[in-house]
C-alpha cells in the first residue's frame, strides 16, 4: 500500500523492546483486509523494524500497557533511516510515527504537545519567527535551529578540542620522524657528497639539490599520509554508519586538514636536509670520506 507522506506523523519513540513508555508494539504474522476495527498506519524506523522483525507492508499490534487489553492494528506504512543525530548514535533508540489522533488515543494524552518543528521557506527569518511567536502567546518557549544546537554541542566542542589536540600531536611526531629520516639520508650519503666536493661541484649546488630532493621525499610522505587518512577515515565510516545505522559522519579528512600535513612536511622536510647536509659540508671530514 502507498504510505502518507512523513510530514503527517508526529515522533514517539516505540519502547516495545525496552519494556518501558505508554506505547508498545508486537508483530502480527498477517494484515486483515479489514473489518470492524479500523487499521491504522505506522511509520518505522530501520531499528525499529528490525527489532519487530518487521517490513514495509505488515501489520503490527499496539496498545497503551504492556497486557494488550485493547490493542490496535497498524499497517507499517514504511521505514525510514532518521536523520543524524550524534546524541542518538549510542542510544539505540526506535522511534514509531502514528497519526496525531492515534498517539493522543494509545497515550491517553490529548491535545498535549511537547514540541513543534516548523520549518521555514526562509532561514535567514528564524530569528525574527523566533521574535513573532514569543509575543504572540505565553506558555512555550521558541527557538532557532541554530540556539539548540548551540545549548547541546558543548560535549561535542571538548570532543573537537581534545581531536584537534591528538591531530597536532601526531603531526609533531610525524614531524620529528620526518628531521630524524632526512638526517639519517643525509648522513648515508657522506661519500657520494664528499666525490661530488672533489668533483669541484658547489657547495650551492649540492645544497640545492638536496633541498630538491627532499622536497620530493616530504611531498610524497604527506601525499601517502593523507590518502592513508582518506582510506582509514572512508573505512570507520562504512563500519560505523552499518553499525549504528546512521547517516552520521564519525570521521572526517578535511581539505584543511590535508593541506595541514602537507604545509608542515614541505617545509620541514627542506629545512631538516639543507642542515644536516650544511653541517655535513662544513667539516673536514667530508674529504676524508672521500679518501
Amino acid at each position: 500500500m502507498r504510505g502518507p507522506a512523513p510530514s503527517r506523523f508526529l515522533p514517539c519513540l516505540l519502547l516495545a523492546c525496552a519494556s518501558a513508555g505508554s506505547a508498545f508494539a508486537s508483530t502480527s504474522a498477517f494484515a486483515p483486509a479489514g473489518g470492524p476495527g479500523r487499521v491504522g498506519e505506522v511509520l518505522l524506523s530501520e531499528r525499529a523494524a528490525s527489532a519487530l522483525g518487521v517490513t514495509r507492508g505488515d501489520t503490527i499490534e499496539a496498545a497503551s500497557d504492556t497486557r494488550f487489553g485493547s490493542s490496535e492494528r497498524y499497517v507499517v506504512a514504511g521505514v525510514y533511516r532518521p536523520q543524524a543525530d550524534p546524541v542518538e548514535v549510542g542510544r539505540d533508540s526506535r522511534f514509531a510515527r502514528f497519526h496525531v489522533d492515534d498517539l493522543e488515543r494509545l497515550s491517553g494524552q490529548r491535545d498535549a504537545v511537547q514540541r513543534f518543528v516548523v520549518k521555514l521557506r526562509d532561514p535567514a527569518r528564524a530569528a525574527s519567527v523566533r521574535d513573532r511567536l514569543m509575543r504572540t502567546a505565553i506558555g512555550f518557549d521558541a527557538y532557532t535551529s541554530q540556539e539548540l544546537a548551540d545549548r547541546s554541542s558543548d560535549a561535542f566542542v571538548v570532543i573537537s578540542r581534545f581531536q584537534q589536540a591528538i591531530a597536532w600531536l601526531a603531526l609533531a611526531a610525524g614531524a620529528v620522524f620526518l628531521v630524524t629520516l632526512m638526517v639519517l639520508k643525509v648522513e648515508e650519503r657522506r661519500r657520494e657528497l664528499a666525490a661530488m666536493t672533489l668533483m669541484g661541484i658547489s657547495r650551492r649546488t649540492i645544497l640545492v639539490s638536496l633541498g630538491l630532493e627532499s622536497l620530493v621525499v616530504a611531498l610524497l610522505g604527506g601525499a601517502t599520509g593523507v590518502l592513508l587518512g582518506l582510506l582509514a577515515s572512508g573505512g570507520i565510516n562504512g563500519y560505523f554508519r552499518n553499525y549504528y545505522r546512521t547517516d552520521l559522519v564519525f570521521s572526517r579528512v578535511s581539505p584543511e586538514v590535508a593541506a595541514t600535513a602537507v604545509l608542515v612536511a614541505l617545509p620541514l622536510g627542506v629545512a631538516a636536509a639543507a642542515i644536516a647536509a650544511w653541517r655535513l659540508l662544513k667539516t673536514r671530514a667530508l674529504v676524508r670520506g672521500a679518501r
